[in-house]
């Protein structure tokens, strides 16, 4: 994969095409700029932009792109929505942007009272699928119309305020599916 010390994009580009399908992969110069920024007014140096960015859309795929990308030692950084004030979503190196937007699946149980939901999932759809329901998200972060949930996980918050009064996301957490760095797929918790 590495050639003279350097990346082969050409090869990089075509292989996780043929993982993720064309559809889900960009190489566009634009959107790749697009996905190393954050709202914060940072300047983005050509050394953070990633190579490409995926949008994986099951547990499956991300387990091809990780098991990928860890054999030939790229960089890999998760983006939702982008909302984070933290840097989190910035990438620090030049790697590959695994973007959430497709992982926004929602599975309401009534009979175990519990509701499952993809990484991509915005919280303001999530709550108003639970509101049909008669059901409430004890979460309101300020950014709830394009935060993903995976990222209210991630970063453990829904904004240090409102944290006081619902509290954080980690303490209604029952288990995740989660994506090793080797491609390995591990679920914690029960129903």
């Amino acid at each position: 994969m590495k050639k003279r010390g350097r990346v082969n994009v050409g090869k990089l580009v075509s292989d996780l095409r043929a993982i993720i399908g064309a559809p889900y992969l960009s190489d566009d110069i634009y959107e790749r700029v697009s996905y190393a920024k954050d709202p914060m007014p940072y300047d983005i140096e050509d050394k953070n932009i990633p190579y490409a960015v995926v949008r994986p859309g099951s547990a499956k795929e991300i387990s091809q792109v990780m098991a990928y990308l860890n054999r030939n030692k790229i960089p890999v950084y998760l983006h939702g929505s982008g909302t984070s004030l933290g840097g989190h979503s910035r990438p620090k190196v030049r790697g590959v942007v695994i973007a959430t937007n497709r992982l926004n699946w929602i599975d309401i149980n009534e009979e175990y009272m519990f509701v499952e939901c993809g990484g991509g999932t915005i919280c303001a759809d999530l709550m108003k699928a639970l509101d049909k329901k008669g059901y409430f998200l004890p979460m309101n972060p300020g950014s709830q119309i394009v935060a993903t949930m995976g990222g209210l996980v991630a970063t453990n918050t829904i904004g240090h305020m409102i944290d006081v009064h619902y509290g954080r996301p980690s303490h209604r957490i029952l288990g995740l599916e989660v994506v090793l760095p080797t491609g390995e797929i591990i679920e914690t918790g029960t129903k």
